[in-house]
């Protein structure tokens, strides 16, 4: 049984490839439509980082905690704080694979008490993967004051496992014919909704309150709202939707799974819908690539 420890995990995580970009949330391996197959929470440092001391995931991953959701949010109609949860009722069942319709899909999750951390990180999963689609990042929610929440570009990020990988370094991204932007995330201390429906293992009560957030995801078909990139090989062209006047970096890196995102060139400043960048350095090896937007000055 898992047992609330401050616990810090350091390992690198190794990933072979042979995909050539990375972008959006990827086409499915098995599952058909927009597809939210895994979430994770977690405390982060300044930088975005992880710490490894507090992990939720919707896994049975036993040196984690499990993330328990329910859908719809806290104060709606239906009521997120009393519908029935999704994933459990015990740890085996703590994964989900959720279809995710058209318009808003918003979702309340529950995690056991813990000592409050500054900041925590969201990362989600869809359509299988094992890298996240959309990260996002905020301070914890403490009063009546829902923090701002921002996109997570920091390399050692949590996900399903132990092991430590990279944030999305969007709010958006593509599964198929989809679009999904995350519009909504916030992570609230016990004392907020003062509820007690879980514990590490059970979706039942503890005696104590529990942490508790919501999400919520926009599903459409594709907008300039959530880069994603795409290649053609001549030089290698990297293309993706844009805003005007917006500001995206187009990075790089030789591993998947491992080492810092390059800057390919200068941010770019959006002049249209979309907007491309040349990587014209004929580097014989491997890359991957990312579009991130940036905060406009």
């Amino acid at each position: 049984m898992k047992t609330l420890k401050s616990r810090r995990v350091c390992k690198i995580i190794k990933v072979v490839s042979l995909a050539t970009l990375v972008a959006g949330c990827s086409q499915p391996l098995f599952l058909t439509g927009a597809t939210l197959t895994g979430a994770c929470l977690f405390d982060v440092d300044g930088s975005g980082d992880g710490t490894g001391i507090e992990v939720w995931n919707t896994t049975a991953e036993e040196d984690r905690w499990n993330l328990w959701l329910t859908t719809s949010r806290p104060g709606d109609n239906p009521d997120g704080l009393t519908t029935p949860f999704i994933n459990g009722p015990n740890d085996s069942s703590a994964t989900i694979a959720l279809p995710l319709q058209q318009g808003f899909n918003r979702f309340t999750i529950y995690g056991e008490t813990s000592d409050a951390k500054p900041a925590y990180g969201l990362n989600l999963f869809f359509a299988g993967r094992s890298f996240p689609g959309i990260s996002a990042q905020a301070l914890l929610r403490t009063n009546d004051v829902v923090p701002a929440f921002q996109f997570n570009a920091a390399p050692a990020t949590y996900g399903l496992d132990e092991f430590p990988i990279p944030g999305a370094g969007s709010l958006s991204c593509a599964d198929g014919d989809d679009v999904i932007t995350l519009v909504e995330f916030h992570w609230a201390s016990p004392e907020v909704y003062n509820r007690d429906r879980v514990s590490v293992d059970f979706t039942d009560p503890s005696g104590q309150p529990d942490f508790i957030g919501t999400f919520t995801l926009m599903v459409g078909p594709p907008n300039p709202g959530g880069p994603k990139a795409s290649v053609r090989v001549s030089q290698v062209e990297i293309c993706f939707p844009s805003v005007i006047d917006r500001l995206y970096q187009v990075q790089y890196r030789a591993m998947l799974g491992a080492g810092a995102w390059n800057n390919l060139g200068s941010a770019v400043r959006a002049t249209g819908a979309s907007q491309c960048v040349q990587d014209s350095s004929l580097d014989p090896t491997r890359r991957f690539y990312r579009v991130v937007e940036l905060p406009s000055p």
